[in-house]
Protein backbone atom coordinates (compact mmCIF):
# COMPACT_ATOMS: atom_id res chain seq x y z
CA UNK A 1 0.00 0.00 0.00
CA UNK A 2 0.91 3.48 -1.35
CA UNK A 3 0.28 6.59 0.82
CA UNK A 4 0.78 9.63 -0.63
CA UNK A 5 1.89 12.99 1.30
CA UNK A 6 -1.23 15.43 1.61
CA UNK A 7 0.45 19.26 1.76
CA UNK A 8 -1.69 21.37 3.24
CA UNK A 9 -3.30 24.34 1.45
CA UNK A 10 -1.94 27.15 2.30
CA UNK A 11 -5.10 30.49 2.54
CA UNK A 12 -3.76 33.75 1.78
CA UNK A 13 -3.67 35.86 4.66
CA UNK A 14 -6.25 39.13 4.42
CA UNK A 15 -5.12 42.40 3.71
CA UNK A 16 -3.96 44.43 6.52
CA UNK A 17 -5.51 47.76 6.85
CA UNK A 18 -4.21 50.07 9.03
CA UNK A 19 -5.72 53.51 10.49
CA UNK A 20 -4.13 56.61 11.67
CA UNK A 21 -5.65 57.53 15.01
CA UNK A 22 -5.61 60.98 16.93
CA UNK A 23 -3.74 61.19 19.80
CA UNK A 24 -6.36 63.45 21.15
CA UNK A 25 -9.16 61.56 22.52
CA UNK A 26 -12.61 63.04 20.36
CA UNK A 27 -14.99 65.46 21.96
CA UNK A 28 -18.63 64.51 23.14
CA UNK A 29 -20.82 66.81 22.19
CA UNK A 30 -23.57 66.99 24.90
CA UNK A 31 -27.09 67.43 24.02
CA UNK A 32 -28.80 70.53 25.99
CA UNK A 33 -32.21 68.38 25.89
CA UNK A 34 -31.04 65.04 26.79
CA UNK A 35 -29.29 64.18 30.39
CA UNK A 36 -26.56 62.65 30.68
CA UNK A 37 -26.28 59.46 32.65
CA UNK A 38 -24.31 61.06 35.65
CA UNK A 39 -26.80 63.91 36.00
CA UNK A 40 -30.02 60.96 36.10
CA UNK A 41 -27.84 59.03 38.81
CA UNK A 42 -26.99 62.55 41.15
CA UNK A 43 -30.88 63.54 40.68
CA UNK A 44 -31.88 59.97 42.45
CA UNK A 45 -30.36 60.50 45.49
CA UNK A 46 -32.56 63.46 45.72
CA UNK A 47 -35.80 61.81 44.93
CA UNK A 48 -35.03 58.90 47.11
CA UNK A 49 -34.54 61.18 50.10
CA UNK A 50 -30.65 61.41 50.81
CA UNK A 51 -30.52 57.71 50.49
CA UNK A 52 -27.81 55.71 47.89
CA UNK A 53 -29.99 54.14 44.41
CA UNK A 54 -29.33 50.60 43.80
CA UNK A 55 -27.78 49.57 40.03
CA UNK A 56 -31.74 48.31 39.88
CA UNK A 57 -33.05 51.78 40.12
CA UNK A 58 -30.40 53.70 37.98
CA UNK A 59 -31.33 50.77 35.36
CA UNK A 60 -35.08 51.86 35.41
CA UNK A 61 -33.63 55.61 35.27
CA UNK A 62 -32.06 55.09 32.88
CA UNK A 63 -33.91 53.16 30.52
CA UNK A 64 -36.70 55.87 30.75
CA UNK A 65 -34.55 58.00 29.38
CA UNK A 66 -33.19 56.24 26.38
CA UNK A 67 -29.60 55.74 27.76
CA UNK A 68 -27.42 52.78 28.18
CA UNK A 69 -28.17 50.97 31.13
CA UNK A 70 -25.74 47.93 31.34
CA UNK A 71 -24.83 47.26 34.89
CA UNK A 72 -21.56 48.16 34.24
CA UNK A 73 -22.78 52.28 32.91
CA UNK A 74 -24.81 52.15 36.06
CA UNK A 75 -22.04 51.12 38.71
CA UNK A 76 -19.77 53.68 36.83
CA UNK A 77 -22.02 56.42 36.29
CA UNK A 78 -22.46 56.19 40.47
CA UNK A 79 -19.18 55.98 40.77
CA UNK A 80 -18.41 59.18 38.69
CA UNK A 81 -21.09 61.06 40.84
CA UNK A 82 -19.42 59.83 44.27
CA UNK A 83 -16.37 60.56 43.31
CA UNK A 84 -17.33 64.36 42.58
CA UNK A 85 -19.69 64.38 46.11
CA UNK A 86 -17.91 61.85 48.24
CA UNK A 87 -20.47 62.05 50.86
CA UNK A 88 -23.18 60.12 48.84
CA UNK A 89 -21.32 56.97 49.24
CA UNK A 90 -21.82 57.00 52.76
CA UNK A 91 -25.79 57.59 52.23
CA UNK A 92 -27.85 54.28 53.50
CA UNK A 93 -29.40 52.28 50.25
CA UNK A 94 -32.26 53.07 48.96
Amino acid sequence: MVVEAVIPVLTPRPRMVTARVSPQPEKIVKNPERPTADEIVRGLYDQFGGRRPATARIRDALKAAGLARSDGTCREARKRVEGREPELKALPPA
